[in-house]
């Protein structure tokens, strides 16, 4: 649980398994009675959800194969099965979405990369395309006021990363966009661990 509330979210236990392990007091939970929980949430598309019998999420993904990551037991996780669902996500213009029938985001590229990467199969996707996409995410633009009319022209001192081409850049999405193309070993780049 997350809050006094009772809300139940994967991600509440992914970020307890990581904090508790950066500081080595992972014996503090009950790691066993975790994993249970985190392999009630796979769907039978070998994906995860964030709590038993929701919709599979390339985000939910991540933190429970993290949490498994951090217990030891990748072992538990149907490799291929969800390497193919992950792949899956990858779209034609080569960025990756976080479900089926949605479109693409940069920030997947962290989220489903991340995940494939924990299982051995980050080299299934195109990692080409994947890197193509992310760059055209890149946005330099300034926003100018003349006479009452905002316009938009390219800043070649600004930049960041939008959730995909032609949008505003934000912070969250530059920092995954970025922490993508460290997985796939972007020149300039260092790899961040996955975990």
């Amino acid at each position: 649980m997350g809050d006094e509330w009772g809300e139940t979210d994967t991600r509440f236990l992914y970020g307890a398994f990581n904090a508790l392990s950066l500081l080595g007091l992972l014996n503090l939970v009950d790691v066993p009675k975790a994993v249970t929980y985190v392999q009630s949430c796979e769907n039978l598309d070998g994906a995860y959800g964030v709590r038993p019998g929701a919709e599979s999420h390339s985000g939910q993904v991540f933190t429970c194969v993290a949490a498994l990551a951090i217990a030891g037991r990748l072992d538990l996780v149907n490799q291929d099965r969800l390497g193919t669902w992950l792949c899956e996500r990858q779209v034609d213009q080569g960025g990756l979405n976080g479900r089926p029938e949605k479109i693409e985001d940069a920030c997947y590229s962290w989220w489903v990369g991340a995940s494939l990467a924990m299982i051995d199969r980050l080299h299934w996707v195109d990692g080409n395309k994947l890197v193509a996409f992310i760059l055209k995410c890149q946005v330099r633009f300034l926003r100018l006021r003349y006479q009452d009319q905002a316009k938009i022209v390219q800043d070649p001192e600004a930049g960041g990363f939008a959730d995909r081409p032609g949008n505003m850049v934000d912070v969250y999405h530059t920092h995954f966009a970025i922490a993508g193309l460290s997985l796939l070993k972007y020149e300039g780049i260092q790899e961040v661990d996955p975990i």
